[in-house]
């Protein structure tokens, strides 16, 4: 425990000095932990605090049955160069197991492994003057499966939630911190991925922001999921609004949200399935680590729509 609090302690006064620094006054926290060589849960519970809580939460099925009585809610995950967000009216979603999905159709939103949750905190802060609340999920690495924002008015309810799971701050995430665990991958979700594949091919141009684009123009649903840290989001539907801000090509839209930073892209592949005599693709995107950062495809009553728009596009 001494050596524990030693390492909390040497922390906090390098996080201190980094935040005096004015250059770091908009770096975001994953991104600080980084410069810091720590993890984004530990630069999380120096902040401990009554707007910080860190949580002990015995049966998430219980818990995440409490969040979707919530009236609306986003959904987060991200990886170092793409972050994914579903706006959601908790009324139409329902939770299982492992997935968010919605109740009409079953579609899954999220996938994660909730075995991996290993450390889990409650923030209220003030963002561009607006109360921002969230319940934030850490693995034993210290690195984010997922977040959850209150985006609706139930902000009484948010934190009542909260409160039931609150415990004393004594070291948690410094005592259990695991660095030499592999994180475990996660099954994608495709309606094709169990069909012959039939090609590969690998493109080095960077074609995201085009495909963006003209699925926008036409107006033509596309989906559009992102990998995170034992977890997997999906977007099944149109897209409206893409917006450059500086290096990140960005979906802006009421109910999705999707940053990019464009230029970290390394390389595409694109994927040909045989599925029901049609062909089907699923374009999947990497850095120069060859880590998989997301995926384009279709909707499985969008093929047509699909493969024609990528043939404007000559990318197939």
């Amino acid at each position: 425990m001494v050596q524990t609090k030693n390492l909390y302690s040497q922390l906090k006064i390098e996080w201190e000095r980094f935040n005096k620094n004015d250059e770091n006054k908009k770096v975001r926290i994953r991104d600080a932990a980084k410069k810091l060589n720590c993890s984004e849960a530990e630069l999380l519970s120096l902040q401990i605090s009554k707007n910080l809580n860190y949580l002990e939460i015995k049966d998430l099925n219980v818990f995440f049955k409490k969040i979707l009585t919530i009236d609306k809610i986003m959904l987060l995950i991200r990886n170092d160069f793409v972050v994914h967000e579903k706006n959601l009216e908790t009324k139409d979603i329902t939770f299982n197991q492992n997935s968010f999905l919605f109740k009409e159709n079953n579609d899954i939103i999220l996938n994660f492994q909730p075995e991996s949750i290993c450390h889990i905190f409650h923030e209220s802060k003030l963002h561009a003057k607006r109360e921002l609340k969230s319940f934030q999920f850490f693995n034993s690495q210290g690195d984010s499966i997922l977040k959850i924002y209150l985006k609706g008015k139930d902000s009484l309810k948010f934190s009542k939630i909260a409160k039931e799971y609150i415990v004393d701050y004594n070291y948690q995430v410094q005592e259990n911190l695991d660095k030499t665990t592999t994180t475990p991958k996660i099954e994608k979700n495709l309606f094709f991925q169990n069909y012959d594949l039939k090609n590969t091919k690998t493109i080095q141009k960077n074609i995201l922001r085009s495909i963006l684009e003209k699925f926008a123009k036409e107006k033509k649903q596309i989906s559009i999921y992102a990998i995170g840290t034992s977890s997997i989001q999906y977007h099944n539907d149109f897209i409206k609004n893409i917006v450059e801000y500086g290096p990140w090509i960005n979906v802006i839209d009421k109910k999705f949200n999707i940053h990019v930073l464009e230029k970290m892209l390394n390389k595409s592949k694109i994927f040909e399935y045989s599925y029901n005599d049609q062909s089907v693709y699923n374009i999947e995107f990497f850095d120069k680590n060859k880590n998989l950062l997301m995926g384009i495809t279709s909707l499985k009553n969008e093929i047509k729509n699909f493969n024609k728009l990528l043939k404007n596009l000559e990318i197939i």
